[in-house]
């Protein structure tokens, strides 16, 4: 424990140097254990990052970073849940639809990384004429994939799900559609920042035609996809701030309340609801 906050507070002390725009959170929870979030912006330059240590006592891990170098884009995607770890990386003017490369140019590069039980699969990514299929990392070289790995391929880039298609232009689809609407949190997950997934639900809590179906809807899509803390927490509050607060929604809540990591937000939430309660 005191190793890794060590390590969190010497990434802190180096992006404050640099002058990046960082927003950083540490907390310490008896039960969830130590949660790191970490968002940092600096020119065209973005990295999220998110540790936190699961129910099962393991360490889980998030990690997007976008840059541009020498005019050339740069993304990674890094994950270990549930023992699994995954990497996608892309070097060039890639272009990625609703989780699939569309478009590859000659000097661009797509690498993708699995390691499953102990089983560890590379893959990259080629054009050949309309079609783009992966190549396997054999030894120092790589060869075409079969059918098996072009759909293990297939599965992982939809699993990181990038969307090229302009942000604003989602958040504005997303503006329009019913949050008890299936595809809501699929698009919502297309999203690359956790700020605007973030903008986009607080829009939602806030919203004055916001339905009781809906109310309930947005507390479950919290859980899903906000991974920071204090942005769940910021969103709910705005929710159980809402006056005509749904008395579905705020059971509901109350049910969900162990979803909310840390003892000290639990409390708070549950007050809200029960000063909310008393005041009506």
């Amino acid at each position: 424990m005191k190793r890794f906050q060590f390590i969190s507070s010497t990434v802190l002390v180096a992006l404050a140097v640099s002058g990046c725009n960082t927003s950083f959170d540490v907390k310490t929870d008896s039960e969830s254990g130590l949660s790191y979030n970490s968002s940092t912006k600096n020119g065209t330059d973005a990295v999220d990052k998110s540790i936190w240590t699961g129910k099962d006592g393991k360490q889980k891990s998030i990690s997007n970073e976008k840059k541009i170098s020498n005019g050339k884009s740069m993304r990674i995607s890094a994950r270990n849940i549930d023992g699994v770890e995954s990497k996608l990386e892309a070097h060039g003017d890639v272009v990625f639809l609703k989780g699939k490369a569309s478009k590859l140019p000659a000097d661009a590069k797509v690498t993708l990384f699995e390691k499953r039980e102990g089983v560890s699969k590379e893959g990259e990514l080629r054009a050949e004429g309309s079609q783009i299929k992966v190549w396997m990392k054999k030894g120092n070289s790589y060869v075409e994939g079969n059918a098996d790995d072009q759909a293990w391929a297939d599965k992982l880039l939809a699993s990181f799900n990038w969307d090229d298609t302009p942000d604003p232009e989602k958040k504005k689809d997303l503006a329009k559609q019913k949050l008890d609407d299936p595809e809501f949190a699929k698009k919502l997950a297309t999203l690359h920042y956790s700020k605007d997934v973030t903008e986009v639900l607080t829009e939602k809590a806030k919203s004055p035609t916001l339905s009781a179906k809906e109310q309930v809807a947005l507390i479950d899509v919290v859980f899903e996809k906000v991974h920071y803390d204090k942005d769940q927490k910021a969103i709910l509050l705005a929710l159980i701030h809402r006056k005509d607060l749904a008395k579905d929604a705020s059971a509901h809540l109350l049910d969900k309340l162990d979803k909310i990591h840390y003892k000290e937000d639990q409390k708070l939430i549950q007050r809200e609801l029960f000063d909310r309660a008393s005041a009506h």
